[in-house]
């Protein structure tokens, strides 16, 4: 059986199969949304049958979604690459094993008569003035068919290599297809018509390989590198986060030697952290406070050295540029109660981060720091535990949701001086942290004391948590929103809508 290759048709069939792939995408990224505001935003269907339906849909049903993306996507990369490869690793013409074949078998018979015809030139018989001038043409005869012959096989041998090395496009189409496949075939007997309930299938192992794989294609998309993760382990990465001129927070980082303490010198380096940086592991970075900035570049004078690159200073030298040089330019440091905040502005996802202060490094819980503010109930802070935890109790009663008897209560006066207490638990789908707090600086001053609920759904695989404050009865609004709101609000330009959502997400207390 010929192998052959028909360009210009395997090109027609990327370009459709290109738009289909998309179109498919863009259905199952539908499903994903309304997969997800199902299960997120419809707290008031409760009960055992949609508690059921809401964690198949959630189990089961998103991933099979997201197999179907991956899946979709597998498919159009590998129309795309089947031809361009070939372009690339064979000819930007169409081939036949075939014709080649029978091309070659040609030029072979060429080359037969071509040598048989130099044997008789070579004959004693052959007259001597004629001789010459007959055997370089036929030199030259023989040399064409010879380099012909080796263009064909050439092009053969690569026709040949391709079809084999071709297959390995479709490698991950296969194993997506397997366990999409197997989703598939568990959702047809997840329904139980007796009980009017889902069933959750015992066997979710092709679950795992699409988180696996959509982790893979995030990373891919995010441009996350293993290999310069690993490298960075190597060394104390940190996150510098200040104000610009026009109140937008920016993230500046700082990439230090472990041992000596000092910053290095490597642009590749400082190219991939600035472009991915906000996606790497919370483990992996610090939030460094502007005290502790300015004491290592202090220290770093004192012996000598520049603490940005680690090199010796010129003893001529006055002064050194530093990361300082930014707040002369109009910016300013953030400090600590703003951080969470700019956090989420410039997309950190973390639940929890690290903060490097002057006295050592703060485990901070996302969400936890908050602005200044302060209150008309005695200082927390001058408080014992059990006086503490009778107050929160109190409060506890009368707040705008539910809060269970077994939550977690911190109740104690924020750095920036107002007054905070907050209730955490988990109910086995979402995170919950409701907070009680004083008024707060930039908030208006009829606003009084307040409550504030947020409710996380947790990541997993390749899922980012999911984090919504209630500004209504049955009503959530993303993370980023609130925040956005509250940027806005200290800046002085929020919008109605805006406005709307920080009054309706301020519950009375």
């Amino acid at each position: 059986m010929s192998i052959d290759m028909y360009l210009s048709d395997s090109l027609a069939q990327a370009t459709s199969a290109s738009h289909f792939c998309q179109k498919q995408v863009t259905d199952y990224q539908n499903l994903q949304q309304a997969i997800t505001q199902f299960t997120l935003q419809t707290p008031n269907l409760q009960g055992k049958t949609y508690d059921a339906a809401k964690a198949y849909f959630s189990q089961v049903l998103y991933p099979l979604v997201q197999g179907g993306i991956l899946l979709s996507e597998a498919v159009e990369k590998a129309a795309k690459r089947f031809p361009q490869e070939y372009i690339n690793q064979v000819d930007s013409i169409s081939l036949k094993q075939s014709e080649l074949e029978a091309q070659i078998r040609q030029m072979n018979q060429y080359i037969t008569q071509a040598e048989g015809i130099r044997q008789l030139l070579l004959s004693p018989h052959m007259p001597e003035e004629h001789q010459s001038f007959q055997l370089s043409q036929n030199t030259l005869l023989l040399t064409m068919y010879h380099d012909l012959k080796h263009k064909l096989e050439e092009k053969l041998q690569k026709l040949l290599a391709y079809n084999q090395s071709s297959a390995q496009f479709f490698t991950e189409i296969k194993s997506l297809e397997q366990a999409v496949n197997q989703g598939l075939a568990q959702t047809k007997t997840a329904w139980n018509s007796q009980t009017k309930t889902f069933s959750m299938p015992k066997d979710l192992s092709w679950t795992t390989t699409i988180q696996d794989k959509w982790q893979q294609a995030d990373n891919e998309k995010k441009g996350i590198d293993p290999t310069k993760n690993k490298e960075l382990e190597k060394y104390n990465v940190y996150a510098l986060i200040i104000h610009d001129n026009e109140g937008n927070p920016r993230v500046f980082w700082k990439i230090e030697d472990k041992q000596s303490g000092y910053g290095i010198v490597n642009p590749e380096l400082y190219q991939y952290v600035t472009k991915v940086g906000h996606y790497l592991d919370p483990e992996l970075i610090q939030f460094m406070t502007y005290d502790t900035y300015q004491e290592k570049v202090n220290a770093a004078w004192r012996q000598g050295v520049n603490y940005e690159t680690g090199e010796k200073l010129d003893p001529l030298l006055g002064s050194i540029v530093s990361t300082s040089q930014y707040v002369k330019d109009g910016y300013t440091w953030i400090n600590e109660s703003e951080l969470g905040q700019a956090l989420m502005v410039l997309g950190f996802t973390y639940a929890s981060y690290k903060v490097l202060t002057t006295t050592g490094v703060k485990q901070v819980e996302n969400g936890k720091i908050e602005e200044v503010g302060g209150g008309n109930i005695p200082k927390l802070s001058t408080l014992t535990e059990a006086e503490k935890l009778k107050i929160a109790n109190q409060y506890k009663k009368t707040a705008p949701i539910d809060i269970p008897d077994n939550v977690k209560i911190n109740a104690k006066t924020m750095n920036a001086g107002y007054e905070q207490i907050t209730y955490k638990w988990n109910d086995g789908e979402f995170k919950y942290e409701v907070r009680w707090h004083t008024r707060t600086p930039g908030a208006p001053v009829e606003q009084g004391n307040t409550w504030v609920i947020q409710r996380i759904l947790p990541g997993n695989g390749g899922n980012k948590p999911q984090n919504f404050f209630k500004i209504g009865d049955n009503e959530w609004v993303e993370a980023y929103k609130w925040y956005d709101a509250i940027n806005a609000r200290k800046k002085g330009n929020a919008t109605t809508k805006q406005i709307i959502i920080l009054e309706k997400g301020h519950w009375k207390e």
